[in-house]
């Protein structure tokens, strides 16, 4: 799951920050948390909040590509 994280869904998101910033609020963990470990270096996304993360992008990215 963390290489369909990291390889597929991330790349399409076009601002890290933003996403980063909505994620945070949406799982209640510091954005510099998600920022350091979970998508940078990394990428160590724990295992039970893989699966909110991978829904919570493609909604995202969803949501962003109807805005372009």
């Amino acid at each position: 799951m963390i290489e369909n994280i990291r390889h597929n869904l991330y790349p399409q998101i076009k601002s890290k920050t933003e996403f980063i910033t909505q994620f945070s609020e949406h799982i209640n963990k510091s954005v510099h948390t998600l920022h350091n470990h979970w998508f940078a270096r990394f990428w160590a996304i724990p295992t039970e909040h893989q699966e909110k993360t991978v829904d919570f992008m493609q909604k995202y990215i969803a949501t962003q590509n109807k805005s372009a």
